[in-house]
Parts: structure tokens; C-alpha cells; sequence
């Protein structure tokens, strides 16, 4: 009977909504998938957790062996303690997550955050048991008023919940705008996003090891200022868990 359901479940989406993938628009009316086909899926450029800088994230290629920090990191160590992605932010990965941020955020943050929660699981070697507490990279109101909704909100909620974790939303928050930090070199997206943040309530996260979300790190300045502001009200240790990679 459930199986009767489910294929009728899929009936009425697709004669309502079709369904086909956001990245090579094939359609997936034959199959079970939602938003991406299996072929791309399996085409995303996945980063190899061995080969990346031990703090930052960044692939450095296949020779280092997971334990030498990149040359940005030695000379501007950042204040979160390591940083993992899923993907390189190229190609398909790159596709999906403009439409996830600009047109399908809702019906996106289910297959997306599930390739976070795989990512972590599969690379952060026991790390779940220290988390504490789960948090959005904020958004500053005038953005949030113009998009609608806060992709990193999406995917935090949904990992908590997979991770079975507790996630704060509201408490850290963007209190003044910022340019956009394309185009702006190192110190100038330092300079851009000093004292960008704050905790409304510290006790939340005092003590606490912290599992920051976003989408993409670039830099890693954002997620840096971020780590500074929790962990001057008493956080003892951000993580920082994304899609995508990019730099």
C-alpha cells in the first residue's frame, strides 16, 4: 500500500509540477529523483577531505597529505578551528546553488543539506558527539528583506534536525551591511566585516562548540569574523560545515 502511495505521490507532482533537474534540465519524470538527476549528481566536483588545508578547507592537491596549512591560513590564521566542504564551487555544484539562492531555495535545502550531513559524517571523524549547538551565517534584515529567505537558515535547520543537534537561529545576527566582498582583497574583507556580527544572548553559546553553516566559503573572512564574535562571548570552538569551496 505505501509503495502505491508513494507512486501516486509522484504522479500528481509531476502532472502539477514537472520535475526535472536544475543543473541539465533532463526530465525526471521516470525516475525517483527530486531536482537533481543521479548522472550529475555523481558529476560533482567532490573535495577529498585528505588533500585540504587542516583549517581552511582548501584543496591542496594530492600531495600534502591533509596536514599542511596553506599559505593564507600561517599568515592570517583563522578564528574557526577547521572548516570542511562538499564540493569545489565550479560547474554543477556552482548551477545549483544560484538556483537554490535565488528561485528554488525551499525545495532545495532537502537534497543539499543531505549531501552536507553525508559530508560531515563521513569526513569529521567522530566530531558530531562535541557539537553543541548549530548556527546560521546571518543575514543582514535589508538582504533578508530583498531575497525573502536565508539559505544558510534552510540548511542549518535541516542539518540540525538530521544531526539530531540543537540550532539557534536569531541570536547571532548581522547588525549593520556590508559590501559585497567580491573584488575586495584580504584585508579589505577583513576591514568590510569588523564587528558586522553580534550574540543578543551569550549564555546561548557560552561554553558551547559550535557547528557554523553557509553555503560557499571563499575566503573564509566571513566565517572567520563570525567565529571571533561567538568566541568573544564564550564559545569554546566553531566548525564550519558548507556546500561549497571556493578560491
Amino acid at each position: 500500500m505505501a509503495h502505491i502511495l508513494k507512486d501516486l505521490f509522484y504522479a500528481v507532482v509531476d502532472l502539477v509540477y514537472p520535475r526535472y533537474c536544475l543543473s541539465c534540465y533532463k526530465s525526471l519524470r521516470t525516475t525517483k529523483d527530486f531536482y537533481l538527476c543521479a548522472e550529475c549528481i555523481s558529476r560533482i566536483d567532490y573535495i577529498n577531505q585528505a588533500n585540504t588545508c587542516p583549517k581552511c578547507g582548501m584543496d591542496m592537491g594530492p600531495y600534502t597529505g591533509g596536514h599542511i596549512v596553506c599559505e593564507e591560513c600561517h599568515r592570517h590564521p583563522p578564528r574557526f578551528t577547521r572548516a570542511f566542504a562538499v564540493a569545489r564551487y565550479d560547474g554543477i555544484m556552482r548551477n545549483v546553488i544560484l538556483e537554490f539562492k535565488y528561485r528554488y531555495g525551499k525545495v532545495l535545502t532537502r537534497p543539499l543539506g543531505g549531501l552536507m550531513v553525508d559530508a560531515f559524517n563521513k569526513t569529521a571523524n567522530g566530531l558530531k558527539e562535541k557539537i553543541d549547538l548549530v548556527i546560521p551565517v546571518p543575514m543582514h534584515r535589508s538582504k533578508l528583506k530583498k531575497r525573502g529567505f536565508n539559505q544558510s537558515e534552510l540548511l542549518a535547520r535541516y542539518i540540525a534536525g538530521s544531526l539530531g543537534i540543537g540550532c539557534s537561529v536569531g541570536n547571532l545576527a548581522k547588525v549593520r551591511p556590508s559590501a559585497d566582498q567580491a573584488g575586495l582583497d584580504a584585508a579589505a574583507r577583513r576591514e568590510n566585516l569588523k564587528d558586522a556580527f553580534a550574540v543578543t544572548k551569550p549564555d546561548e553559546v557560552k561554553d558551547k562548540t559550535i557547528l557554523l553553516i553557509d553555503d560557499v566559503l571563499t575566503t573564509g573572512t566571513t566565517a572567520s569574523e563570525v567565529a571571533r564574535t561567538v568566541k568573544r562571548v564564550g564559545a569554546k570552538e566553531v566548525y564550519v560545515l558548507v556546500l561549497a569551496r571556493g578560491g
